[in-house]
């Protein structure tokens, strides 16, 4: 996919933009130069009614709980910086975000779909903090493509009248 983050910024729902927002003043916060995948999982989890964040919650994950597992896991990464001071993860994570709305048939790219675009890096420092906090990554996986299911059964209903 060759777009850029500014092609997929209008994509965003309300929710996910709070969410990158707040992740940009906690990047600001901690005095890094970049939003890494650290702080996307707590501008989601801030937004604590977000449909993201009510997944992490019931599969454990709480912004209280990110915050102080960040804290004790803190190591310096070899990050790549681009443009609007997000990492290279960060532009992909919302690649595969998008990628995943459309194939759910969803217009807009929800904390939902952050999460889980989170999840598909391996190596990102969000993904790394889940595991450190013990959360069982392929149930919080299943748990979001039992949404997914749901919300493209639901989109599927209403184009053809049938709700």
């Amino acid at each position: 996919m060759s777009e850029d983050f500014s092609e997929l910024e209008p994509r965003l729902t309300e929710t996910a933009r709070a969410s990158l927002g707040r992740a940009g003043f906690l990047a600001h916060n901690e005095g890094s130069e970049y939003v890494g995948t650290e702080h996307i999982l707590l501008g989601v989890l801030a937004q604590n009614s977000s449909l993201g964040a009510k997944i992490l919650a019931e599969n454990g994950v709480t912004l209280d709980r990110a915050e102080m597992a960040l804290n004790l896991t803190a190591k310096p990464l070899m990050i790549t910086v681009v443009k609007k001071g997000l990492s290279a993860e960060v532009v992909e994570l919302i690649r595969i975000a998008w990628q995943l709305a459309v194939e759910f048939g969803q217009e807009k790219i929800g904390t939902e779909h952050i999460v889980y675009g989170m999840l598909q890096q391996h190596e990102a420092r969000a993904t790394k903090l889940l595991r450190d906090m013990n959360v069982d990554i392929d149930n919080l996986r299943g748990s979001l493509e039992d949404v997914f299911d749901k919300q493209q059964f639901e989109s599927l209903q209403s184009e053809h009248g049938t709700a």
